[in-house]
């Protein structure tokens, strides 16, 4: 829709590609110097090497819509410990710590109305609470026109689910 006015948004465009889109962020503890190895149905998808104490992968590139993440950490003595983290992606979620956010205002350009342009304004907002919470809400204001948005989207051990409800 064509509009007169200023728009100001995140643009994932600008994130490096192992930024964009949903990926899982991975914790663990290493026990010395070690190697940690991330796969999805066999394949490394990641691997890096870490200090002892805690460590985290937040920039894994997204891969499929879900799935299950074998995680292997190989400390420097051979020894190893596995875990799996499982997640899911709806279009909806964000990564940990992420946010989205889009505010928008101005009149619309060739409505067809005799009347006076239609001006308006709108502002959206998302935040990736954690690997399984992703909360966000909008609200959209125009000449005689109001309605709000709140959704979430949850990633569980059964898959993940988006929703939202608008009230106008």
């Amino acid at each position: 829709v064509a509009f007169t006015g200023a728009r100001v948004a995140t643009d994932e465009r600008m994130l490096p590609d192992s930024l964009r889109g949903y990926a899982p962020v991975v914790r663990g503890i290493a026990q010395s110097n070690a190697k940690v190895t991330v796969r999805q149905n066999g394949g490394v998808l990641y691997e890096t090497a870490v200090a002892p104490g805690p460590f985290v992968i937040d920039d894994l590139y997204p891969t499929s819509g879900g799935g299950d993440l074998d995680v292997t950490v190989t400390e420097v003595d051979g020894r190893e410990e596995r875990f799996t983290v499982s997640f899911s992606a709806v279009p909806q979620a964000l990564r940990e710590g992420n946010q989205r956010f889009s505010v928008t205002a101005g009149a619309l350009r060739d409505t067809g109305l005799a009347q006076d342009q239609l001006r308006f304004a709108e502002a959206t907002y998302a935040r990736g609470l954690s690997n399984h919470v992703t909360l966000l809400g909008g609200v959209q204001v125009a000449d005689d026109f109001q309605s709000g948005l709140l959704g979430a989207a949850f990633n569980t051990p059964f898959g993940a689910i988006g929703a939202d409800i608008t009230h106008a």
